[in-house]
């Protein structure tokens, strides 16, 4: 997958994107990415053990919060997608409080992020303590943004009917 990516970026010609090649975590270190081959999409790896001996390697992890820490520049935009460990955006307190204006994508997974062991609710409600408007990208022809509160989404977005959506905060 960063093969592709990188790829991707070469042949765009896109000079401010920086290629790390570590999984953003709640900590720096290292961890399991699990290679399914039954996800949603191809090349779509998870980081909690699905329990079904699938396939795994060992990644490099790191925290945004310690990535960016001599960071002089802004950051204002971070795009998310980590298949149920999105709840690790709590870790990046100090990034929000640096760049007050950063606007973020990130996916809402319920079933993933219980398996990870965040809950969606938890990191929805961390979201809006700090200060982020919560809004839908609702898929449609025109593809509208909507504005949502987190009880609408959990009502919406449960373990039990597994499905999931993208928000911009």
């Amino acid at each position: 997958t960063f093969f592709i990516l990188n790829k991707n970026v070469e042949a765009n010609g896109y000079p401010n994107v920086v290629l790390v090649p570590k999984a953003v975590s709640s900590e720096n270190g290292k961890t399991r990415l699990y290679l399914t081959k039954h996800n949603r999409v191809p090349a779509d790896s998870i980081v909690w053990d699905p329990g079904d001996k699938t396939p795994s390697i060992e990644v490099d992890t790191v925290r945004l919060d310690s990535y960016f820490k001599g960071y002089q520049g802004k950051v204002n935009f971070i795009k998310i997608d980590i298949d149920g460990a999105d709840g690790n955006i709590m870790q990046m307190g100090d990034l929000f409080r640096k760049n007050d204006d950063i606007k973020i994508l990130i996916e809402i997974w319920p079933i993933g992020n219980e398996k990870y062991g965040i809950s969606a609710e938890t990191y929805l409600n961390f979201l809006v303590k700090h200060n982020f408007i919560l809004y839908e990208i609702e898929i449609s022809e025109h593809g509208h943004l909507k504005q949502v509160t987190v009880s609408e989404l959990l009502e919406k977005y449960t373990p039990h009917k597994e499905n999931f959506t993208n928000l911009l905060c």
